[in-house]
């Protein structure tokens, strides 16, 4: 399992993906894990679309497969992607938490944290 896999981990050219990158979380799980984490709300910054922002879920699965992925179960996909949504919830509340309790003076983590407001304003 990659760990972190969505678009901005990954190496398009004219061919089509060229790798995937940032693999420090890699571990052993769930395949589906991937793929529920690619449907997180986060990674789709603005998108319509479930699958990244830019696909729709079935078309993304069909293709998944055809390309020599394992058959995708849609049901375990679907626990990943709210698990997901739930886990980055978390990871964004603990790094503005870090930075503004001066633990970290990372930019980064201050602006992650910012993510964790909804798109109207409020928490």
């Amino acid at each position: 399992m990659h760990g972190d896999y969505r678009l901005g981990n990954f190496i398009f050219g004219e061919e089509g993906l060229r790798a995937v990158i940032d693999w420090e979380l890699a571990h052993w799980g769930d395949p589906m894990e991937d793929l529920g984490w690619l449907g997180v709300r986060s990674w789709r910054f603005g998108g319509k679309q479930p699958m990244a922002g830019v696909g729709e879920r079935a078309r993304f699965f069909a293709a998944y497969e055809t390309a020599g992925g394992c058959p995708v179960d849609r049901e375990r996909v679907r626990f990943w992607e709210l698990y997901g949504n739930l886990r980055w919830g978390v990871i964004t509340i603990t790094q503005v938490a870090n930075y503004l309790a001066g633990r970290s003076r990372s930019v980064e983590l201050a602006s992650i944290g910012r993510r964790r407001r909804r798109r109207n304003g409020s928490c």
